[in-house]
């Protein structure tokens, strides 16, 4: 089994480092083809990806101009031969175990791998989220999802959004995928305020872009009631 890593790398030089070598220090690092896509940085970015690529072969790194998180993610995606894929933000890293608990959940009957994460705020002590239910989570970053499931149904990320992960995951949870629940809360994702999840529409936006994509809010009871309890946690 191949696993293809997609990570979408914007003015992420201060965090880059710490994401790719947590990436290194998995244990199996032959089943990983990671794919950094540099979404015209400005800073050192490209210059520390180059570096890391030219010392591990499984890592390749794709530029581009400027265009945002969700075409950096669509061009990986169109590079990627891994059996499965997983979405790692430039700023986030994982647990040094993180690769060694999914795998036993990556099994022949399911598509998508649900699993928990750490939360690291600015201030305070890390919070351990776990997944207890298959539509948990909108983020990308919290699943692992075979790779053909996703060329079959066509669910790439919409362009043009500044936060394009709740479209994503309903346009993914609408193909209606064999879906199973990780135990491993192995993903830290740092609170970064300057980053895009740190800075989402409101829920009338996402709502409104929801019909736009042709999928209507209301048909998903459980995803009304997952973005309304997702947005008034953020506001919180």
């Amino acid at each position: 089994m191949l696993l293809t890593v997609i990570i979408p790398v914007y003015n992420a030089g201060q965090f880059l480092p710490r994401c790719l070598d947590s990436v290194i220090r998995q244990q199996d690092t032959n089943l990983l083809e990671v794919i950094a896509v540099n979404d015209g940085s400005t800073d050192d970015s490209l210059a520390i990806l180059q570096r890391y690529a030219e010392q591990y072969p499984f890592i390749h790194v794709l530029t581009q101009p400027n265009k945002g998180q969700a075409a950096a993610r669509n061009e990986a995606l169109h590079h990627a031969t891994g059996d499965r894929v997983l979405f790692l933000d430039a700023d986030d890293y994982w647990s040094d175990h993180y690769l060694a608990e999914i795998l036993p959940g990556l099994t022949d009957d399911i598509d998508v791998l649900q699993t928990g994460y750490t939360r690291l705020p600015v201030d305070g002590e890390p919070i351990v989220v776990f997944c207890r239910r298959p539509y948990r989570f909108l983020s990308a970053w919290s699943k692992v999802i075979r790779r053909e499931f996703l060329i079959t149904n066509r669910i790439l990320f919409p362009e043009g959004l500044y936060y394009d992960d709740p479209i994503w995951a309903a346009r993914l949870w609408q193909a209606k995928p064999r879906i199973a629940l990780s135990a491993s809360t192995g993903y830290h994702y740092y609170q970064n305020s300057n980053s895009v999840t740190a800075n989402r529409q409101s829920t009338a936006e996402v709502r409104r872009l929801l019909r736009e994509a042709g999928l209507h809010i209301y048909d998903f009871g459980w995803l009304r009631l997952r973005l309304t309890a997702h947005f008034i946690k953020e506001r919180l």
